[in-house]
């Protein structure tokens, strides 16, 4: 996917956002090759169905899509495509999608950080020695590439976080949606809504 989109129920209900744009320097190398789309951390075109849903066998969504970029309808080129490459159903393998995400999060680590700060440094090399243990078509490389990754994520960080999050079960709180604004879902140029006020409108969340 290029450009953006959104996925809505059957009621009109905003659900998921979707964005196949990247940051603005990667779009404008990617604008030189008259391509949108690309793999930085902004990627974002999956879509997990609930599991109600998965149970059911049934589901129905209604995604609207946008011919635009991160930012705009941005470059000089005036003709311009936003294709769908695809679209997919399919039963992913969790850990290789969990080592994915280690993999991206130790990337935004030393991508983030001072060049000079040591543990930059160490996420390079913690990221290098993952791509020097993983082997092309052997599932059973994937366990010891994601205990590398603990080298910066922190040993056993996944049950530590599964304790925590049963222990957040038991807190009362306040969620609130904030950010990452959406025009498409709204009725451009008329009006001007933001994803969290979106939601908000729905019953979904609160923003400010």
């Amino acid at each position: 996917m290029s450009g953006e989109a959104m996925v809505f129920n059957t009621d009109g209900d905003p659900i998921h956002g979707m964005n196949g744009s990247t940051d603005l320097a990667d779009q404008l190398t990617i604008v030189s090759s008259g391509l949108t789309g690309g793999f930085s951390e902004a990627r974002r075109v999956e879509y997990i169905i609930p599991a109600a849903e998965r149970k059911a066998g049934v589901a129905h969504y209604y995604i609207e899509a946008s011919c635009n970029e991160m930012f705009g309808q941005a470059g000089p080129d005036g003709e311009r495509y936003y294709p769908l490459s695809s679209a997919d159903l399919v039963v992913l393998n969790q850990e290789a999608w969990r080592l994915m995400y280690d993999f991206d999060a130790i990337h935004q680590v030393y991508n983030t950080l001072p060049d000079d700060s040591p543990l930059a440094m160490r996420a390079m090399w913690v990221a290098n020695e993952i791509m020097n243990v993983f082997q092309e078509g052997k599932l059973e490389s994937i366990a010891p590439c994601r205990k590398v990754a603990e080298t910066i994520l922190g040993e056993d960080w996944e049950k530590q976080i599964a304790s925590e999050s049963t222990k957040a079960e038991k807190q009362k709180g306040s969620l609130w949606g904030v950010g990452h604004w959406y025009v498409c879902a709204a009725r451009w140029p008329k009006h001007f809504l933001t994803f969290a006020a979106i939601l908000t409108r729905h019953g979904s969340g609160r923003s400010r």
